[in-house]
């Protein structure tokens, strides 16, 4: 059961002529981006882009080629963070950069890579959740990464994971007693945690 229903991956397949085409268009958006490096807008633009490669071939099971595009991504937007350290938006985009790379190593029990790919996705939704209590989708991006690490330390055995599934039941419940909306899936995480930690 995972917060964001994640694609499992299917046989190595070859790319359609669609998917070809976007890689090829990536490749000239990357030039563009080389003649402007300071260009915030095409930067981000570039990065996106890239993430949506690595989810192609990570879709197909192409996992080099997906790690590389999602590495390209998490470049430019530390990157980016650093040239703009005071964007939260710079920073939450790069906290999903983190998020696809340990989502991508945990789909091949890559389980230490996960787990530090999530905690830097969680340190940066850490700060993010604490300098706004009352956003919803702050405190949610924020109890995803603490179920996507609890599920990595369970898998590898270790008994800290007990900690952070409170923690991802803590960070639900308090969204709950702010009368925060949560999606049905959400509550049915919240109801298999609280069974647990309530």
């Amino acid at each position: 059961m995972d917060p964001d229903e994640t694609q499992i991956p299917g046989p190595r397949e070859p790319l359609t002529d669609a998917e070809k085409e976007f890689i090829s268009s990536v490749d000239v958006k990357k030039k563009l981006a080389e003649q402007e490096p300071y260009n915030i807008n095409l930067q981000r633009a570039l990065s996106n882009d890239y993430l949506k490669e690595g989810d192609i071939y990570r879709k197909r099971g192409q996992y080099a080629e997906a790690q590389e595009a999602y590495n390209v991504s998490l470049e430019i937007r530390k990157m980016l963070s650093e040239l703009d350290a005071d964007n939260e938006d710079l920073q939450r985009s790069l906290s999903f950069a983190y998020e696809r790379l340990g989502d991508l190593f945990s789909e091949q029990d890559l389980l230490p890579e996960a787990k530090k790919a999530f905690n830097s996705s969680i340190f940066i939704r850490d700060k993010l959740a604490r300098k706004y209590p009352d956003n919803q989708q702050k405190q949610r991006d924020l109890w995803v990464a603490y179920w996507r690490l609890s599920d990595i330390m369970e898998r590898q055995g270790s008994m800290d994971a007990l900690v952070f599934w409170h923690a991802t039941y803590n960070v639900l419940r308090d969204m709950k007693k702010k009368g925060f909306v949560i999606s049905d899936d959400d509550e049915e995480h919240f109801e298999y945690l609280k069974d647990i930690f309530g």
